[in-house]
């Protein structure tokens, strides 16, 4: 009923996008369902079905997608170039990846794997594989809540900077988002402990009522909208700097440790006794 676009708890599924890419490649769709003895394979090819069969098959689903747009060459030519379009399917791939932990995600390209998540990969080890070693030692973890967001993740130390916002990754009920309030939130994070003109790095996900948010303002469902835009960037901000300043703290608890046991360590030479 109409009260169910106010509690939408799942990432939807738009259907007529598998059916306008099977209408412009060579597409093979095989499933099979809990219990089913074999499983179901669909062949198209430029949205003729070509073969129906029953085929051997572990459950779930696999979609093979070839040869995109070649009976559209005009719109083929509207295509970036490879490199452009392949860093697109990176970046998606990532955000799922970071999204899901507990699922696995493999990326090839020409042969060459690019990224490979093992299901059990934790949040920490994901960043790790994605953005290399250098990024998790500098990464604090995060948790919070506050006015109704719940909020996990890892952001890093204000040593730990870009240029840009293209280590940003925010999280709401799972579906990758972008939201300026969010954006905002960890940036007022950070306020007086970066430098002009640079970005902090975060991997953020937030839980909250999904009557909070409206996930239906954009065709891809990736900006969204709070009811209390506000609020949302307040607990992005108090949670992370909350976490960052126990950091610090920690931090400067552990360099003092390691003075008092380097005083501990030596003699001053003027108790140093006098050999016999």
């Amino acid at each position: 009923n109409a009260q169910d676009l106010d509690n939408i708890q799942s990432l939807g599924f738009r259907g007529e996008a598998l059916a306008s890419i099977a209408a412009v490649s060579r597409f093979i769709l095989v499933t099979r369902r809990a219990g089913d003895e074999s499983a179901t394979q669909l062949r198209v090819e430029g949205g003729i079905l070509r073969e129906v069969q029953q085929v051997g098959a572990p459950e779930g689903t696999r979609i093979s997608i070839n040869r995109l747009y070649f009976n559209t060459p005009v719109r083929a030519k509207f295509l970036k170039g490879i490199t452009t379009e392949l860093n697109h399917c990176i970046d998606i791939v990532q955000r799922l990846a970071l999204a899901n932990t507990g699922v696995g995600f493999q990326l090839v390209h020409n042969d060459r794997m690019l990224l490979d998540v093992p299901e059990h990969a934790t949040l920490r080890d994901r960043v790790a594989l994605i953005w290399g070693l250098s990024f998790i030692h500098e990464m604090v973890e995060v948790s919070g809540e506050r006015n109704g967001f719940s909020l996990t993740g890892l952001a890093g130390t204000p040593e730990l900077t870009r240029a840009s916002r293209s280590h940003q990754f925010f999280f709401v009920n799972g579906r990758p988002v972008s939201n300026p309030a969010l954006q905002y939130g960890l940036q007022d994070a950070y306020r007086g402990l970066l430098t002009v003109g640079r970005h902090p790095v975060a991997v953020l996900l937030l839980k909250l009522n999904p009557r909070q948010v409206d996930v239906n303002i954009h065709p891809t469902k990736r900006e969204i909208r709070f009811r209390e835009e506000r609020e949302a960037h307040d607990a992005v901000r108090d949670c992370v700097r909350e976490c960052l300043g126990r950091f610090s703290r920690a931090a400067a608890g552990t360099a003092a440790a390691e003075a008092g046991k380097m005083t501990g360590r030596f003699t001053s030479p003027e108790t140093v006794e006098a050999p016999p």
